[in-house]
């Protein structure tokens, strides 16, 4: 009988062991170690980039040269991918079964489990046809994003445009810039872009088992907002430069160019110019190597770069 008890007492006080330790195991998974708490909030938080707009560029009166239009990337992760119709989401995004295997290579190549861009700058009409069939493609999600628009297409090479960084530009920006961000590639965009750039932001969004937003995290408590840059005003006389473009139109010229000497009032003309607002949108591609090829260089400032006989008393540069 007191074998049967001591065993009782025995197998008791295991049990009350195995307990404790199961408890005191949850007690540091739930309380003290973070990490299964981070798994599972990276299967229900997504954190969203915030891009800000850019400063807008403003003339010396005040008139904008440079203003933003929202624009929409497409991004995936690939690991979270599931099979699905890939046929009907090339026919959607306007692209073939070889560019898209080529694009999602691509995503893998750069990370399995981390965003990265897969189709660029799609109108806001696009994107709303896309995004009501979004929940049939998992691990692709839409991601607004504010793009340079003109209103005025005057002195297109002296303002410049921007486009998408550079693995260079990447490793050398100290972290500041990621795959798929735009900075400013020329002109006044390029030499004033720690000016003209805002600053990103975060917003942690709470999504469901298909990847479908139901809102904010936590109301909001852990985002970061972006930052807006303020206005750049520069010296330049668009009048002007519209008027050298005329001449230029009545004397038929393929290239030419005219600059203004006058200090307080500079101004010129560089032809054949382009339009900036065709280095926008989902055709940005195409008008880029169109203009690229052009023989007479429209990206070309020649006012600047180029070397010409000077015509001293007309202060105008003649080819």
């Amino acid at each position: 009988m007191n074998q049967f008890f001591e065993r009782r007492y025995v197998i008791g006080g295991i049990f009350i062991t195995i307990i404790l330790i199961l408890l005191a195991r949850l007690f540091y998974i739930q309380i003290i170690d973070d990490r299964y708490a981070l798994y599972a909030n990276k299967n229900v938080i997504r954190p969203i980039i915030q891009y800000p707009a850019r400063g807008p560029i403003l003339d010396r009166n005040g008139k904008v040269l440079v203003s933003n239009d929202l624009v929409y990337d497409i991004t995936v992760i690939p690991k979270e991918v599931k099979p699905f119709d890939t046929l009907e989401f090339c026919k959607l995004i306007g692209i073939d079964k070889p560019e898209f295997d080529k694009r999602f290579a691509k995503a893998i190549k750069y990370s399995p489990n981390l965003s990265s861009p897969f189709e660029k700058q799609l109108s806001p009409q696009l994107t709303a046809s896309l995004q009501e069939r979004l929940s049939e493609f998992r691990g692709f999600s839409v991601q607004p994003h504010p793009i340079r628009t003109y209103p005025d297409s005057v002195a297109a090479q002296f303002l410049g445009y921007i486009g998408e960084a550079s693995p260079d530009k990447i490793a050398k920006s100290g972290g500041y810039y990621h795959l798929g961000d735009y900075i400013g590639i020329s002109g006044v965009e390029k030499s004033y872009e720690e000016v003209l750039r805002g600053q990103r932001g975060v917003q942690n969004m709470m999504v469901d088992s298909r990847g479908i937003q139901k809102g904010s995290y936590a109301n909001g408590a852990y985002d970061t907002p972006g930052c807006t840059r303020r206005a750049l005003n520069i010296i330049i006389r668009p009048k002007a430069s519209k008027a050298g473009r005329k001449i230029n139109e009545k004397q038929s010229r393929q290239y030419c160019s005219y600059r203004a000497i006058n200090r307080r009032d500079p101004a010129f003309v560089s032809s054949p110019g382009y339009d900036p607002n065709a280095l926008v949108g989902h055709e940005r591609g195409a008008n880029y190597n169109r203009l690229h090829d052009n023989p007479y260089k429209p990206f070309l400032i020649r006012p600047i770069r180029a070397n010409y006989p000077r015509d001293h008393h007309l202060n105008r540069l003649v080819h």
